[in-house]
């Protein structure tokens, strides 16, 4: 079965009231998150369109930002799937959010 990618808003909110945006991966039923570190109001969310609303103060910046995340995760994915490595949603989540081994704090 493949996997799906998509952006949610979760439904907890932190202690100011904002909702966290989310990319959720989803494999076999299971579902692992990863937060994008941005939190908005309920009322700024699209969840036909999966998209921040214009109301939003920075939602151009923010669905931009969403479009590049979902990209950058599914074309991971893509490649994982090509080798054969899927294997778990936790498993697909370590693999595409990996950090690069070329940083180095010297």
């Amino acid at each position: 079965m493949a996997a799906s990618i998509q952006i949610i808003l979760r439904k907890r909110p932190n202690s100011e009231g904002l909702y966290p945006l989310a990319i959720r991966i989803t494999k076999d039923r299971h579902s692992t998150y990863k937060y994008l570190g941005h939190y908005i109001d309920i009322e700024d969310w699209d969840d036909k369109n999966k998209l921040v609303k214009e109301s939003h103060y920075n939602s151009e910046k923010l669905n931009e930002l969403i479009q590049i995340k979902l990209n950058e995760a599914q074309k991971r994915m893509v490649s994982l799937q090509a080798k054969d490595r899927d294997a778990t949603a936790f498993f697909i989540k370590k693999e595409i959010y990996k950090p690069s081994k070329k940083s180095n704090f010297f």
